[in-house]
């Protein structure tokens, strides 16, 4: 799961920064999710390995376009 985490971070680090993943297991650590199945996690994976490259691309236009949007925190 490491290398999912890894871009995940990429991905959202125009707006959150960097460790994107670990602030949010911070800020969520006490909350109740009811436990998945691992084909949810799969698909989960896919469609992420699928729309990361579109939203990575999309927050940086964001970014430059309107630096304000980024997150640093």
């Amino acid at each position: 799961w490491r290398w999912l985490e890894r871009l995940i971070d990429f991905t959202f680090y125009p707006i959150d920064g960097p460790r994107h993943c670990y602030h949010a297991w911070k800020s969520d650590r006490n909350k109740l999710f009811r436990i998945g199945n691992d084909l949810a996690r799969i698909i989960l994976s896919v469609l992420m390995i699928i729309a990361s490259p579109i939203i990575a691309i999309a927050l940086r236009l964001a970014v430059f376009i309107k630096p304000s949007l980024g997150n640093f925190d």
